[in-house]
């Protein structure tokens, strides 16, 4: 998601998101098309055009609300299923940021 964040303008294709992959690293065309495909089945993607036999694809969600999303989705379930561990969890970490921004100071 992040390379179809960064590349579509406003959309993207799986030979553009295949060709800035291979420049790290080994993978198959393949690959990132069933990955895509599956994206667009999730309501990750969209398809919204073709450019011959290849589909061109929007993400549904811009990035910061995608994040924003998930990040809720995941506190919600953890702290409705783990409400004490949450709450100690988040004590934790509150005191380590307030440690991290007197050291600031």
């Amino acid at each position: 998601m992040e390379l179809v964040w960064k590349l579509a303008n406003p959309t993207v294709t799986v030979r553009e998101v295949y060709d800035a992959l291979r420049q790290d690293r080994d993978i198959a065309y393949t690959t990132v098309m069933t990955t895509m495909v599956r994206l667009s089945e999730k309501g990750l993607l969209k398809i919204v055009d073709k450019i011959g036999l290849a589909n061109c694809y929007m993400p549904e969600y811009e990035r910061e609300e995608f994040l924003s999303t998930a990040v809720k989705l995941v506190l919600d379930i953890f702290t409705s299923q783990f409400p004490r561990e949450s709450s100690d969890f988040m004590e934790q970490y509150q005191a380590k940021l307030a440690k991290k921004a007197q050291r600031k100071k």
